[in-house]
């Protein structure tokens, strides 16, 4: 592909079909990456820059052309370049049930538990990232951020399998905090578990989703102790991690087939959606294309 002097006038078209193009690479690059079981530092900076060029790309565009308007379909794959990315990101599941003891005794009386956790959790998952660049977000917020991407995308995914992930989310970010949450859920999981979509006829089928999985009446049930950890050590066993995240992965991807393919990858093969040949090459020359 050859760039010539292009009609200044789609400026703004040819930035969007290149960040479209740059968002597609960077996904494809973070899911292939996703499904790779060792994650090295040097995999860890291929991803970090091929997201960080298309937020860079992206930034630049708005301020050059703060007017400028985004399909629907690139303003999907945007959302979804950020979750994966924080998806990606995140470390695992705690390996024990085991209290923080010594975080414990220096937290402040006056807070709860579930506060305290909120406080001391959030400093572990900023300073954990081999890559300083990377910011490693607990699974409550991360949950969040699936929801309103799905919520944003409703009219091309399925309900059921939404609100299934969406629920299990719920329990992923249950059971990563249980270690150091005493007497509830923290709040980022109370968020995540409150959380309603937008649309008021899906909200019945959420809940009933949600009440399927939600573990916090089950688990907080019982006195803290022996018996509680021996429970959270079976739910993490019925919800292993690893099988949670090929499942989010294989439905990110799924969402990703029923998008619009890049522009310029249209452009290269010479059709453009309903386009004819001669009408695709006509619009190249136009935008400066060869």
């Amino acid at each position: 592909m050859m760039a010539t002097k292009a009609d200044p006038d789609v400026r703004a078209d040819v930035d969007l079909m290149v960040l479209d193009y740059l968002a597609t690479l960077a996904i494809g690059r973070v899911l292939t990456a996703a499904g790779n079981p060792t994650k090295t530092p040097r995999l860890e900076e291929e991803v970090d820059w091929q997201v960080r060029t298309v937020k860079v790309f992206h930034a630049n565009m708005m301020t050059a052309c703060e007017d400028i308007a985004t399909s629907s379909d690139l303003e999907i794959k945007l959302q979804i370049l950020e979750f994966v990315n924080e998806f990606w990101n995140h470390p695992g599941p705690p390996k024990s049930s085991s209290r923080n003891t010594a975080s414990n005794s220096n937290q402040d009386p006056s807070k709860t538990s579930a506060q305290a956790m909120d406080q001391n959790t959030s400093d572990d998952f900023k300073t954990s990232s081999t890559n300083p660049q990377s910011l490693q977000l607990p699974l409550g917020t991360i949950g969040l951020d699936f929801l309103e991407l799905c919520d944003r995308a409703s009219a091309k995914v399925s309900p059921t399998r939404w609100f299934d992930l969406g629920a299990r989310f719920v329990v992923q970010s249950e059971l990563e905090d249980y270690p150091t949450c005493h007497d509830g859920m923290s709040s980022r999981a109370a968020e995540l578990f409150q959380w309603l979509p937008r649309n008021p006829d899906l909200k019945p089928k959420w809940v009933a989703m949600q009440g399927q999985y939600v573990l916090r009446a089950n688990i907080y049930e019982l006195e803290d102790g022996d018996e509680r950890n021996a429970m959270w050590e079976q739910l993490k066993d019925e919800n292993p991690f690893d099988k949670f995240r090929s499942m989010v992965i294989a439905f990110v991807d799924d969402l990703m087939d029923t998008l619009d393919p890049p522009v310029l990858l249209q452009l290269e093969c010479g059709k453009l959606g309903s386009l004819t040949e001669a009408e695709t090459r006509e619009l190249k020359e136009r935008i400066g294309m060869r």
